[in-house]
């Protein structure tokens, strides 16, 4: 059996260093391919944790992007309901009469009410209003008041009071500048 062996080296020594050469080539690739099935299973534990937490992370922002696209929702709609209860800039009359009527109502002594030219402001147009009254400051608070409650579509955008020094009794002069936001048509 020696001699056989031998013999068998002697006449196949180049096929079997080519068959161990393929071997040692080989045995890279196979752990290579066999890898995955042979890690640790503390990294797979991890990955399962990592996957668990991304998948609650994208369920929270599917659920927030759902609240937040209800509100907008929610949003477009009262604005569609705000923009149909303004009034048309040709109102102008009866909205100096109503704001001439809550002035007095509060304790103003109105002595004029001018609206300006309407300016597009945005989705909408704005007339500006300039209000002068003789007053004392509680009674021109307490109508900027009223008219935060009475006209909600009014900003109240500058006022100012001037005092008399000469007769302090008269009261101050108000003016206050508003702006009364209208539907285009």
């Amino acid at each position: 059996m020696n001699a056989w062996l031998r013999t068998a080296w002697t006449n196949h020594k180049p096929d079997l260093l080519a068959s161990a050469l393929v071997v040692v080539l080989a045995v890279p690739f196979c752990f290579r391919s066999v890898n995955p099935l042979i890690r640790p299973f503390g990294e797979v534990a991890d990955q399962r944790t990592h996957l668990a937490q991304l998948e609650q992370s994208a369920s929270e922002l599917a659920a927030g992007a759902e609240h937040h696209q209800q509100r907008l929702t929610d949003l477009d709609q009262e604005l569609r309901d705000t923009r149909e209860k303004l009034l048309a800039a040709g109102n102008v009359n009866r909205r100096i009469a109503r704001l001439t009527d809550l002035a007095e109502g509060a304790g103003l002594a109105v002595d004029e009410i001018v609206p300006g030219e309407p300016k597009t402001l945005g989705l909408c147009l704005a007339v500006p209003v300039r209000l002068k009254a003789i007053c004392n400051y509680p009674t021109c608070v307490a109508f900027l008041r009223q008219l935060k409650d009475a006209f909600p579509d009014t900003a109240v955008e500058a006022f100012e009071l001037y005092g008399n020094a000469e007769d302090p009794r008269r009261g101050v002069q108000c003016h206050i500048h508003l702006l009364w936001h209208n539907r285009r048509r």
